[in-house]
């Protein structure tokens, strides 16, 4: 059987782009053109025995679980419409992996006080940047889709937050570079997200005195620029002394607060925009041994 990898790569790319967003597309792109094509090069490495040594090169390379666990998917989707065009039943693909790459990374975050202490820092040092991460403390949205928000989609009156739009950047490829104002990640990702509190309070003020077009994080009618907003958070907790925690970690709080909290993962999954209670579980639940001690405790003294 001829091999053809690379013209069917290219016949994938081309049947999903009418299917996937432009970034999910500079993604899938991606992971063929820098993992998977330089790699299988040869026909006899398309089976179970080839795909577990792959994942144990990359895996000694210091390629993370999460990319890995990408560079499957794509792997699989690539062999399943290679095998049915031509003609082979789809019972004979067989590529599985239950090795760490299927367990989600355990994302860090901040603990409570760090939170607190974090709020209390960007409530009294005030500005659009600051603005835009007090949103993702207090609502757990997405880095981009807070970029995304414009005066616009914040209702005073409902106090809610009407989460519409997402901002990504592609990489690689003929648009590299190319800024993306989408959909967010899925269907369920469009949602209105309750703001209360002092949060509520800090947007009704401002929103009095702004344009609706204009971005939040910006301050301008061009959203801001997401690599150096992440610098810019990086710098700032820095200079405070707060952990060094990803962008993402910050949605990673809010969620960690609210399961301490007491609040249901069903609500909880609406409010972090999932498709499922088990993608929050999965990847926000990760109880401390102070919450597992409190749990224990309980049940001992219901006896």
């Amino acid at each position: 059987m001829k091999n053809c990898l690379s013209d069917d790569a290219a016949a994938f790319l081309a049947q999903k782009q009418q299917l996937l967003k432009p970034s999910s597309l500079s993604l899938y792109s991606n992971i063929l053109r820098i993992y998977i094509l330089p790699y299988f090069r040869s026909e006899s490495q398309l089976c179970q025995a080839g795909i577990e040594e792959f994942i144990s090169d990359k895996l000694a390379e210091g390629l993370s679980f999460s990319t890995i666990q990408i560079c499957i998917v794509v792997l699989k989707m690539l062999i399943r419409q290679r095998w049915i065009s031509q003609g082979l039943p789809m019972a004979e693909i067989k590529l599985r992996w239950s090795g760490p790459a299927c367990n989600s990374e355990h994302i860090s975050s901040l603990n409570r006080q760090q939170h607190k202490e974090f709020c209390a820092y960007l409530t009294s040092h005030m500005d659009s940047r600051n603005l835009g991460l007090l949103i993702c403390l207090c609502t757990g949205m997405r880095q981009g889709e807070v970029i995304g928000l414009q005066w616009k989609d914040v209702d005073t009156e409902g106090r809610l937050i009407h989460v519409r739009k997402t901002v990504q950047r592609l990489y690689g490829g003929e648009n590299s570079g190319e800024r993306i104002i989408g959909l967010p990640k899925t269907s369920t990702s469009i949602r209105d997200v309750p703001i209360t509190g002092k949060l509520m309070r800090i947007l009704k003020a401002y929103k009095r005195m702004m344009h609706p077009e204009t971005y939040i994080v910006s301050n301008a009618d061009v959203p801001a620029e997401a690599r150096s907003y992440r610098a810019y958070y990086g710098r700032l907790t820095k200079k405070l002394g707060l952990p060094k925690v990803r962008f993402h970690g910050l949605r990673h709080s809010f969620a960690t607060r609210c399961v301490e909290s007491g609040c249901d993962y069903k609500t909880l999954s609406a409010i972090l925009g999932h498709a499922s209670i088990r993608t929050t579980m999965d990847l926000y639940v990760h109880p401390d041994n102070e919450q597992k001690r409190r749990c224990i405790e309980k049940m001992l003294r219901s006896l």
